[in-house]
């Protein structure tokens, strides 16, 4: 499992300094002393601190969404290429909105581009239910989420979804919570209710 990501507040309590001195020493705002920035930024650099991009894009009233439309994940090629494009579009702030495949029988997965709630490998996670749910016939949209707080709201139109947390994930289907999966095997979980739909 990952490490959670560090928010402004994570920071604010470890320096001992508000959320908001926090995000205008990011913004290198001269209102804040250079040793509070310069601390702040330290902080956050050791840290790896990642603004949340849809908090930015709340307050900048623009998407900074890519679409990307690859044929499918089968292959090793199409999931490496993927993955390299959502890690550049998330370090220059950008999410990914991903489209797999043309309308087929048979499973369609989705996820959510991941934001600083995300608290477990959600794209992995969503690569390995593609894989495993290969050859299998039925017509579902499974949905794989970042976070409890949006996920089953965003992924209301999937069958079925899971939306992780600390060591666990939210099972729901069609939007509504049915029960919590813990544990280390989560995925193995989340594949046995899928084939019970």
């Amino acid at each position: 499992m990952s490490k959670p990501q560090i928010t402004i507040k994570d920071i604010a309590r470890e320096l001992g300094v508000s959320p908001s001195t926090v995000s205008r020493a990011l913004k290198d705002n001269p209102d804040i002393s250079q040793e509070t920035r310069d601390a702040i930024h330290k902080y956050a650099r050791e840290h790896n601190y990642k603004p949340n991009v849809l908090a930015l894009n709340l307050r900048t009233s623009r998407s900074n969404t890519i679409g990307v439309i690859i044929p499918q994940l089968v292959h090793h090629f199409f999931s490496c290429v993927l993955s390299g494009i959502e890690r550049t579009a998330a370090e220059a702030g950008y999410n990914i909105l991903r489209a797999v495949g043309f309308p087929v029988a048979g499973p369609e997965v989705i996820t959510c581009p991941t934001c600083g709630r995300t608290q477990y490998p959600c794209t992995e996670i969503a690569n390995e239910v593609e894989k495993r749910l290969q050859g299998y016939k039925k017509s579902i949209k499974v949905a794989v989420m970042g976070c409890v707080v949006n996920g089953p709201g965003e992924a209301r139109e999937a069958d079925i979804g899971i939306a992780g947390g600390k060591g666990e994930a939210v099972l729901f289907i069609h939007g509504k919570p049915i029960k919590k999966l813990t544990g280390d095997n989560i995925l193995d979980q989340f594949m046995d209710e899928i084939y019970k739909l």
